[in-house]
């Protein structure tokens, strides 16, 4: 595989130009891309060795709209280019989903996250994040694989304003490569519910699991389960077992609760978003 690929490379006939790597090695990655007639609009790309469904079939399955939900532009194969017919066949065996991003002056959150945020400034982004969610839910849409590296945001203040999110890239990568819900060479932290891990039902209660522990991660540095690693050992976070939290005592008694096992023991997401915009912290 050349090193560049797919930097340069191009889409829908010329539409879209791959323009920055973000994330991955392997067969998954992430990226950065402009509309070639357009490069003031900017595009988020899940990047996925050989598809196993045809493009037009899974734009199908993926194809929605929810506000604050990245727009999805395209889904397909890399443009043939040039006469190299081994690179030609390269080109083929790859899909690309395309998602627009938002307009304006933000940025790719991990890039965003230098610091710990504190407290105040982490339950704001949480809420903004928990917002997207929760209009997702009132179309029966749970996006239970919510994670910092598919969400897009702008500085508000001393803190961060989550502006929009990727939610397709699930599906893409569980159709186009055999289901795997968090493709461990590209994560190594898991933000999934237990019951998502297990593969039970979905329900709004996931989202809460999930967006707790971004928080609490936001709030200090630290990622709650630090013993818990993608594809490797989920025993700690399947159980609910967090390490201790470094954060004001109410928020630390709502994100304990927020990480039960049992989903029926979590607050909903209406009620979570509520208790956290009560919290009075700084």
């Amino acid at each position: 595989m050349e090193r560049e690929f797919p930097i340069g490379d191009t889409l829908a006939d010329g539409t879209y130009r791959v323009t920055e790597h973000l994330l991955g090695s392997g067969s998954r990655w992430l990226y950065l891309g402009t509309r070639t007639d357009n490069p003031a609009e900017r595009y988020f790309l899940s990047v996925m060795w050989l598809a196993k469904l045809s493009p037009a079939d899974l734009r199908r399955e993926i194809e929605y709209e929810v506000p604050g939900v990245f727009g999805l532009a395209h889904v397909g194969h890399f443009d043939v280019r040039g006469d190299d017919k081994q690179r030609n066949i390269h080109q083929g065996q790859y899909c690309a989903l395309v998602e627009k991003l938002p307009e304006g002056d933000g940025d790719w959150l991990p890039r965003m996250l230098t610091r710990p945020l504190g407290p105040g400034a982490a339950v704001e982004l949480g809420m903004s994040v928990g917002r997207i969610l929760q209009r997702a839910v009132q179309d029966k849409i749970f996006l239970v694989g919510v994670r910092p590296e598919y969400i897009w945001g702008r500085r508000k203040g001393a803190g961060i304003e989550a502006t929009g999110l990727s939610a397709r890239h699930r599906d893409f990568f569980a159709h186009v490569g055999g289901g795997c819900l968090v493709p461990s060479h590209l994560f190594k932290r898991h933000y999934v519910a237990p019951e998502v891990y297990a593969e039970r039902e979905e329900r709004e209660e996931s989202l809460v699991f999930s967006l707790a522990i971004m928080i609490a991660e936001w709030t200090t540095g630290a990622y709650p389960f630090p013993d818990s690693l993608a594809g490797v050992d989920m025993s700690s976070q399947c159980q609910g077992r967090h390490a201790p939290l470094d954060v004001p005592s109410k928020l630390a008694e709502l994100l304990s609760l927020c990480f039960k096992p049992e989903p029926a023991h979590r607050p909903s997401l209406a009620h979570f978003l509520k208790r956290l915009s009560l919290l009075r912290i700084s």
